[in-house]
């Protein structure tokens, strides 16, 4: 298995959002209302505790779809989540009072399966609480909440079948064939992804090790082969299909099957630019 990166997307409230000017004059307002300053960044990336990457943070235009909700002991403040580009400054404030949290989430589950979907960030701040004509800074630390599916096709396959798929076996069908397929370049030494779909996946909650996809693999419409593949949190399945005597994977004959992990979840995918 590859190293794992784990991607932190960190949300760090370092100043009120634009427009809050008139604070004093919404304070004004009640003695017992209070604020919260909300701004975005995305968080270093990490390999083996060893940081790549300073947090930045993330421009209007990055930040503008995630949706954020706020809490105050585990109930819902708000009638539905609310964009980061559609805050406004009373939503910024609050009655004063302990026990609030701030959920924040790149794309809802039903966008990150969508299609093939997307890459999903999302995290919930630390309790906190709300002063009188204070404003009061939070910060919410979004990691993968889904994982990744992309199939290769090794030469040793395709020089032998010369029509093939693999299709996923559940509600969405998603088929990966020689026009999605992915490709893998050699940087610094690592297989990088650099072209081919990726289908996304939100974990089972009932499962500790990820969610369980299976696939089929058709070959020249007579060979069929079914596989499950697990897929885990933060990382992208790499399920690659092998020709004869070509693969190393635990199937054998005519169709081998190898399955590997890799972590470069995300990056070529993600609607929120990783530097």
């Amino acid at each position: 298995m590859k190293t794992k990166i784990q991607y932190t997307i960190l949300l760090a409230v370092t100043a009120l959002l634009a427009g809050c000017n008139n604070e004093q004059d919404l304070f004004n307002v009640s003695s017992n209302k209070g604020s919260f300053a909300l701004n975005l960044n995305n968080g270093e990336i990490v390999v083996n505790t060893e940081t790549r990457a300073d947090p930045r943070t993330l421009s209007a235009t990055d930040a503008a779809n995630y949706n954020i909700m706020v809490y105050q002991n585990s109930i819902e403040l708000w009638g539905q989540k609310k964009e980061y580009s559609a805050l406004t400054d009373a939503d910024c404030i609050l009655s004063v009072g302990k026990g609030y949290a701030v959920y924040a989430e790149s794309c809802t589950e039903a966008e990150a399966e969508t299609g093939f979907g997307c890459p999903r960030f999302a995290g919930i701040s630390e309790s906190f609480e709300i002063k009188a004509s204070e404003t009061t800074p939070v910060s919410v630390t979004c990691t993968p909440a889904n994982g990744g599916l992309c199939v290769v096709f090794d030469k040793s396959f395709t020089d032998v079948f010369g029509k093939y798929w693999v299709e996923t076996k559940d509600s969405r069908n998603l088929v990966f064939n020689s026009e999605n397929m992915a490709t893998f370049t050699k940087v610094n030494g690592k297989d990088k992804r650099s072209s081919g779909a990726v289908a996304y996946y939100n974990m089972d909650p009932s499962s500790e090790e990820g969610q369980t996809v299976q696939l089929e693999i058709h070959a020249k419409g007579a060979i069929t082969i079914t596989k499950d593949v697990l897929v885990k949190k933060g990382l992208v399945t790499r399920f690659t299909v092998n020709g004869p005597g070509a693969g190393t994977g635990s199937n054998t004959g005519t169709i081998d099957i190898e399955i590997d992990y890799d972590d470069d979840y995300g990056i070529d995918d993600n609607p929120i630019n990783l530097d």
